[in-house]
């Protein structure tokens, strides 16, 4: 079976030395082909966010990323613990940073390896949070997860909505979890696109041990 992990879990399981991903970004994603069932089921945590998370699992309450981003950024207060965000720069100065202690690695658009070997070069605290594209994201994880001694976040897009520096969707969507079709009409249509032609054989695959 996979491992779901809910907000509220987060106060327990944090600092758990796992990979955790959104479930509908690896459903929609290549990568799914790419790992293993073992890698799936011993590295990887997921938390449900979109409708296409209720395939797997019907009784999963949906959370949307920048609210789990959200608890983990609570949590690593409360705990006093350092996280370090590795993606493109976004506004530092925004109120989700006070009283935070973090660091920011500073990523330019490369290849699953080039993005790997520098993350590894720069300092890593007691969080790795990627903000990074699906499945680009969570392939980085699984490269480096062995060399370094913390839990790794793929949170791809959160802190960007969180800062300004994306548009979040209409509430209205956001209750009905069809904020990737909001995603698709504001940007990055065509990579959006993509992963929905990729859903039937995701599905097929992911069903099989979840």
């Amino acid at each position: 079976m996979l491992d779901f992990v809910s907000k509220k879990d987060l106060n327990e399981r944090f600092l758990d030395k796992k990979i955790y991903s959104a479930l509908c970004a690896i459903f929609f994603s290549d990568t799914v082909y790419n790992f293993s069932e073992k890698i799936l089921k011993e590295k990887f945590v997921f938390w449900p966010d979109g409708m296409s998370s209720k395939l797997v699992k019907p009784n999963l309450k949906l959370t949307a990323g920048r609210y789990m981003l959200l608890e983990l950024i609570a949590q690593c207060k409360k705990n006093n613990k350092k996280i370090t965000f590795a993606g493109s720069k976004v506004n530092l100065t925004d109120h989700i940073f006070d009283g935070l202690n973090y660091n920011f690695i500073d990523l330019p658009f490369d290849s699953v390896e080039n993005l790997s070997v520098a993350i590894l070069k720069k300092e890593i605290s007691d969080v790795l949070v990627l903000c990074v594209s699906s499945p680009k994201q969570e392939q980085i994880a699984v490269n480096i997860f062995e060399k370094v001694d913390v839990p790794i976040y793929c949170f791809g897009a959160a802190l960007n909505l969180l800062t300004g520096k994306e548009v979040i969707a209409p509430k209205i969507l956001e209750i009905f979890r069809l904020e990737g079709v909001w995603r698709i009409l504001t940007g990055d249509t065509l990579r959006r696109l993509g992963h929905l032609k990729r859903f039937p054989k995701g599905y097929k695959i992911f069903s099989k041990f979840s």
